[in-house]
């Protein structure tokens, strides 16, 4: 076997194994929780607008942040994990802020309500996933 076939192979296996360590290293690493961190304050409807004014500069101030935000329960259901969605209200009667929670509580709806989780973008609504209802 020459000494650059020999080169290439050890090289192949460095990478594959630098592309497994990544991978572990990412599927153990541990899930973020807001709970305890310091959250940007929100109301529904401010941060609905911020999104429908310029998607790109509200992602800067909210994308992948805590957020807490305040507001109306509009409406609350469960998705296909089971996990319960609140909505709360914006002006606009089709859309607002959808936040999944992570754990489980009564509310009610036309309840007002703070609920903080990371901000994953906006999709027609603004999306917070791994909620908490904050007292």
């Amino acid at each position: 076997m020459s000494n650059r076939l020999k080169r290439l192979l050890l090289a192949a296996l460095v990478l594959a194994l630098a592309a497994g360590a990544y991978g572990w290293y990412v599927w153990n690493k541990p899930a973020r929780d807001v709970h305890h961190e310091t959250a940007i304050a929100a109301t529904a409807q401010g941060i609905f607008d911020a999104y429908q004014a310029n998607e790109a500069a509200a992602n800067q101030q909210y994308l992948n942040k805590a957020v807490a935000v305040s507001g109306t329960v509009n409406a609350i259901k469960q998705n296909q994990e089971g996990k319960t969605v609140v909505s709360l209200a914006t002006r606009d009667p089709m859309f607002g802020v959808q936040c999944t929670l992570k754990e489980p509580v009564q509310l009610a709806t036309h309840a007002q309500v703070t609920i903080k989780g990371i901000c994953t973008g906006f999709l027609m609504d603004v999306v917070l996933i791994d909620c908490y209802v904050e007292q």
